[in-house]
């Protein structure tokens, strides 16, 4: 075990206390549901601090061990359990899916492949253009746009947070000024229905576009135009 990590928390733990502090942690761990106690015999119980490290660590263990058998894509990003990956057709797509899903008994991979030049992933909307990529904020049809109502007993200043981050959210997600426009309004219709007054959506907004007056594009590696995008 690396003296680093003892040195800078102070402690002093060996590399077999450590394996024992994460079985203690990830094994034998109870729960209830609908009243009745039930003893978790595989994976990290839901809701876990752990969780994410555990999975992250799983996918890196899946990955080295493809890419040392060459059945990475030549395209491949990942965060946590989500990836996307670029290849040249469908079948390439769920030959890799179906790899995938030959690397562990207790994983199952699913896929989702443009539709009409546009994928999902990660709250962004991928917009397939042959040569290049544009990007949006997507919205799930099951979204209700539930956040802070702006009668909550809460401090205005986060309130007022909460409008800045869904602007820079939405302008981070968006590939042009085209896109970035639309999810304004849409974010308008949505914090008023949320009670929050005109003249405070009106006059965040304006100053953050002001701001934010400069091109700004999403890269994302070239292709040809029988590329298919799939998220896994």
């Amino acid at each position: 075990m690396n003296d680093w990590f003892n040195v800078t928390h102070g402690l002093n733990l060996n590399k077999q206390d450590l394996v024992d502090l994460l079985r203690a942690t990830t094994k034998d761990q109870l729960f209830l549901f609908n009243g009745q106690l039930y003893e978790q015999t595989d994976g990290v119980t839901m809701g876990s601090p752990l969780g994410p490290l555990m999975a992250n660590v799983f996918m890196c263990s899946i990955e080295e061990t493809l890419e040392c058998e060459g059945k990475l894509p030549a395209y491949y990003r990942r965060f946590v359990d989500d990836t996307l990956t670029i290849v040249s057709n469908i079948e390439s797509a769920n030959k890799f899916l179906e790899t995938l899903n030959h690397c562990h008994p207790s994983v199952k991979f699913t896929m989702e492949i443009e539709n009409n030049g546009m994928l999902p992933f990660l709250g962004a909307q991928l917009i397939n253009k042959c040569t290049q990529i544009k990007t949006k904020g997507y919205v799930k049809p099951t979204n209700t746009a539930l956040m802070l109502h702006y009668k909550s007993h809460v401090d205005d200043r986060y309130k007022h947070g909460l409008l800045k981050t869904m602007l820079d959210r939405a302008f981070h997600l968006s590939s042009n000024w085209s896109y970035f426009s639309d999810e304004c309004d849409r974010l308008k219709v949505v914090f008023s229905r949320l009670s929050y007054p005109d003249r405070l959506i009106n006059s965040t907004i304006s100053p953050f576009i002001a701001f934010k007056a400069s091109d700004h594009v999403l890269e994302l590696p070239a292709v040809n135009n029988d590329s298919r995008y799939s998220a896994i």
